[in-house]
């Protein structure tokens, strides 16, 4: 019938705009990055190395967690949605470091050895999470036009 047939195209005009879902997932993935910074790593399932022995004295006097001195690196993430994907990065050139972890001479020809302490990665459970979130919007908006006609 033709109340049917409306009804599937507008569902298929809401499924075809993926940008609502799209900042859903933006959102839950900024989420885990930041479980990721609260919990040291714990929250993804390997907490992060500790400072060195050096670095941990200079801290005890001015405090903070493992990448968290004034919360630079946490507030540049940023999420971008695109027509169809997201773009979660930062403009940090030192994120990569941190986040893979360095050994070799700095710019300065220091020697430097930083331990991998990645903050940008996702858990099964933040996969699942994921899936959901999306899942949950797609309904959300499909039920919105739950009239058939």
């Amino acid at each position: 019938t033709k109340k049917i047939q409306k009804a599937f195209q507008k569902s298929f005009e809401i499924l075809k705009d993926f940008k609502p879902a799209l900042r859903v997932a933006r959102q839950v993935l900024l989420h885990a990055i930041d479980e990721n910074f609260d919990t040291e790593g714990m929250s993804s399932g390997s907490k992060y190395q500790d400072w060195s022995d050096y670095y941990k004295k200079v801290r005890q006097k001015i405090g903070g967690k493992i990448l968290h001195l004034d919360g630079v690196l946490r507030k540049s993430i940023t999420g971008t949605v695109r027509k169809d994907s997201v773009i979660i990065s930062t403009e940090k050139e030192y994120a990569a470091v941190h986040n893979f972890g360095f050994e070799g001479p700095d710019k300065n020809g220091r020697m430097m050895n930083i331990p991998q302490r990645e903050f940008f990665r996702l858990t099964d459970y933040d996969w699942m999470n994921l899936e959901d979130e999306i899942m949950q919007n797609i309904v959300k908006r499909l039920s919105k036009q739950n009239e058939w006609g």
